[in-house]
């Protein structure tokens, strides 16, 4: 009996270590002023086309990013997509709702700009970016914005930087995730 348990501890410590390793992702939120500067940046086994799938599908944005409720397509036109969003951000007490309209443009395969046209993020500009490499694509992401409500100097910050990394790996995760679906 205690060789049978062994030996499927061992097989079942076996099949979890051949899983494939998660992707290191590199990430910084700091704040200079009132200007708070997001980066983030991996690289990803998959195809650059899976990752601009997950990158543009705006409205399943919810199913895959706990921190956002809501995400809804308000129009589409020459000038981009205009996106109504709604999520939560921080962690324990420290935790805030925000609602931000969008307006997104895309140079496909490669970038998604996004700025705010509404909402408590003063100067919002976010970049995502892909960049084709060896055996996948490098996704990096650079934001900056003003927060229009109060963000205590230290736990604000470390609440905020918590959030926008977990939205950033919960992305990564989406992309890895769609990318070993077969076709």
């Amino acid at each position: 009996m205690y060789g049978r348990l062994l030996l499927a501890g061992t097989l079942f410590a076996v099949a979890a270590g051949a899983q494939e390793p998660r992707p290191e992702v590199t990430f910084s939120a700091s704040r200079e002023g009132e200007l708070v500067n997001v980066f983030g940046t991996v690289q990803l086994p998959v195809a650059p086309r899976i990752a601009w799938s997950v990158l543009t599908d705006y409205e399943g944005y919810p199913r895959f990013i706990s921190q956002v409720r809501e995400s809804r397509v308000i129009a589409r036109n020459e000038t981009g997509v205009v996106l109504q969003q709604r999520g939560d951000f921080g962690i324990l007490f420290l935790k805030q709702t925000l609602g931000s309209r969008l307006l997104v443009t895309e140079q496909a395969p490669r970038t998604v700009l996004a700025r705010s046209i509404e909402g408590p993020l003063r100067d919002f500009h976010g970049r995502y970016e892909l960049e084709p490499v060896p055996g996948g694509v490098r996704l990096t992401y650079h934001g900056r914005f003003v927060p229009d409500f109060d963000l205590p100097p230290f736990i604000g910050m470390a609440a905020l930087r918590y959030s926008l990394r977990r939205n950033f790996q919960e992305m990564t995760e989406e992309i890895m995730a769609r990318g070993q679906r077969p076709e």
